[in-house]
């Protein structure tokens, strides 16, 4: 986050069109209301071989569900891709699998290029093929996401060549700006059909609870996103990004996939900010009283209070939930007890000892689960339950709701930086504390409570007395 005061131009206009979330309410009753059902997640007992192999697989773990997770999106997609476009489906069956570690002489080529020191997956429009790395990325996905984070990996690579059999590729052959995110938002949409496809029951290969599995899930999708999103050629986006384009697929289907285009990104973007405001602005702010002060200044100038909530620092007020450590709000005193060290290591980055960090942590981590305890308070103030789920995505949206205005310097005097929403969306994924009641209690969904804080950013305030 950085500080700074700016005169909004005029009230933030947030958008409704491009998520229709409210629209879609009937098709994810089941995730999107707060539900979720338990249950195994990765490949189902007695699934099926793969119906596909992979040219240089060395029949691991990971090639193993890598191809059986390619053998299932051919069978899906056979009989889905008649809702996004009259042509023919052409199943895929050229694969590659490769150990990025392996040294120039034993290293193959895909795409053109060599697989020595390719940490990745991707989708080749040249030949319609698909490759991976088995030796350093998928090992590192399927240790901290699963291996359905593993699956949609493959499935985000096949909804390109989803994108590819609808002719997106004739309209623009050169990826670059806006063509390059629709491409990648596209896919990542795609994927979120295929996901719901497996939580409905309906893969004979995979299986995934809508609880912990979809959490996961949506948490690999904001760990793997663009790290410099102040970059002009940004291929996937934001983890918030990617989760937008997934849930989207995910509750409203392939037709809305094929929807998503340049306009949309450019409405939805404008929204966000992407770019910092100088040469020496990190983003990060350092966790003190002073900017817990500042967020708390912010949050009530969009939520007002006639009797604000008091802020401590000393940890020692009798009558004070400890279930949200280290940010609790005290209803007996009407005030939120702050343990700043605590809530400063909170907000530290995490170290990434693989590919990618697999958690996203910065300043906002921190300052998003202060502006969720005011929330509660606010709802308290309002004489409106602080305990229970509605209570808990109540919190999550009025966070959103918040950070929405932040973003353009609407409120106070602190405002979000470039991936700001990510470390939200992480903490969301990972810890659920925004997205939890007085208590700490939370919904089991993390789909929900992503959709209840997108919900806020994208719909403003008056959409969170419906959570």
């Amino acid at each position: 986050m950085r500080t700074h005061r700016k005169h909004a131009s005029g009230t933030l206009a947030f958008l409704v069109v491009v998520l229709a979330l409210v629209a879609a309410c009937s098709q994810r009753a089941d995730v999107g209301a707060g539900g979720s059902t338990d249950g195994p997640n990765g490949l189902r007992d007695g699934a099926p071989p793969p119906s596909v192999r992979a040219f240089g697989g060395a029949q691991t773990d990971t090639d193993l569900i890598a191809m059986s997770a390619l053998s299932d999106l051919n069978e899906f997609w056979t009989g889905e891709f008649r809702s996004v476009s009259p042509r023919p489906f052409t199943p895929l069956t050229l694969f590659l699998s490769w150990d990025a570690a392996a040294a120039m002489p034993d290293s193959g080529i895909f795409c053109e290029i060599t697989t020595s020191g390719l940490e990745n997956a991707a989708y080749c429009p040249i030949d319609n093929s698909i490759g991976w790395d088995r030796g350093v990325l998928l090992p590192y996905v399927e240790q901290h996401f699963g291996q359905l984070g593993v699956a949609t990996i493959m499935a985000h690579e096949f909804g390109h060549a989803i994108s590819a059999q609808t002719g997106f590729l004739d309209d623009n052959r050169e990826l670059r700006g806006y063509p390059l995110l629709v491409w990648e938002q596209q896919a990542d949409c795609y994927a979120g059909v295929y996901l719901r496809h497996v939580t409905d029951g309906t893969s004979r290969w995979f299986t995934l609870n809508t609880g912990e599995g979809l959490s996961t899930v949506l948490a690999a999708m904001v760990a793997i996103r663009d790290h410099d999103l102040t970059a002009p050629d940004t291929g996937h986006g934001s983890g918030f990004d990617r989760v937008t384009a997934l849930q989207l697929g995910f509750t409203e289907g392939a037709e809305r996939c094929n929807l998503i285009g340049a306009d949309e990104l450019e409405q939805r973007r404008t929204m966000l900010p992407h770019e910092f405001a100088g040469p020496h602005d990190t983003g990060d702010l350092p966790v003190t009283e002073g900017t817990v002060r500042l967020v708390a200044d912010s949050f009530l100038e969009l939520f007002p209070a006639d009797a604000p909530p008091a802020l401590t620092f000393d940890q020692e007020t009798r009558g004070c939930s400890e279930g949200t450590y280290p940010v609790n709000y005290c209803p007996a005193h009407r005030s939120v007890e702050i343990d700043l060290d605590a809530l400063s290591a909170r907000g530290q980055p995490a170290l990434a000892p693989g590919p990618f960090p697999t958690a996203i942590r910065g300043d906002f981590t921190a300052f998003s689960i202060v502006a969720s305890r005011l929330a509660v308070a606010s709802l308290h103030e309002r004489g409106l339950p602080i305990q229970g789920p509605s209570a808990a995505l109540a919190a999550a949206c009025m966070t959103g709701a918040w950070a929405g205005q932040a973003a353009h310097a609407s409120v106070g005097r602190i405002y979000l930086s470039p991936g700001d929403l990510d470390e939200a969306l992480s903490e969301l994924l990972t810890h659920d504390l925004i997205a939890s009641d007085v208590e700490g209690s939370a919904t089991a969904s993390g789909f929900a409570r992503v959709e209840a804080f997108r919900s806020g950013i994208m719909d403003g305030p008056d959409s969170c007395s419906s959570q």
